[in-house]
């Protein structure tokens, strides 16, 4: 089976040639904001993925809880999902989308990991370093995880910056497993 972002993207693709032929990027981000919360839903993941419903049927039931809030477009993007049984891709149709509009628009979006809350000139200082480094505006999205211990974990595309005492840790245990042997 292929990887759920691989099936995302040709369809993430296709939502951001619409949202910029209409300039709607934030409707879309909104919709799909919507319809991939609905889609996360356990109960819908059950009736998306029985196959004693058709596909008409489990758009029908999708609509009926979302369609007031849809334009004709995520309507029938909804309908094609539903036919191929593909509804449970839209989280990853929607985290594809709004890396391609970040990409579009210009921006990075950077996940910071930290033990411990960071205050916000610390962030900013962060992301002006990604700036720097990456050529782009960057967008921080700060979490914190304490089993990083201290420290901190960035993620920006396809890089990672682990400078947690958690990676370290990890790296001096597998030295010395190493030496062992």
């Amino acid at each position: 089976m292929q990887n759920p972002a691989t099936l995302a993207r040709p369809y993430a693709k296709a939502i951001l040639q619409l949202a910029r032929r209409d300039d709607a990027f934030a409707q879309w981000s909104q919709m799909l904001g919507l319809v991939a919360a609905v889609a996360a839903d356990p109960r819908v993941q059950r009736l998306a993925g029985d196959p004693r419903l058709s596909g008409r049927r489990v758009e029908a039931i999708f609509l009926a809880v979302v369609g007031e809030q849809l334009t004709a477009q995520a309507k029938q993007l909804l309908r094609v999902l539903a036919e191929n049984k593909r509804l449970p891709l839209l989280p990853d149709i929607r985290s594809a989308f709004e890396r391609l509009r970040a990409e579009e628009e210009g921006l990075l979006e950077v996940r910071i990991t930290s033990a411990f809350p960071l205050e916000a000139d610390a962030i900013e200082a962060l992301s002006e370093r990604m700036q720097t480094r990456f050529g782009r505006r960057v967008r921080p999205h700060v979490h914190v995880d304490a089993s990083l211990i201290g420290g901190v974990k960035i993620e920006a595309g396809d890089h990672v910056i682990d400078a947690s005492v958690l990676h370290a840790l990890d790296a001096l245990t597998t030295l010395i497993d190493c030496r062992e042997e």
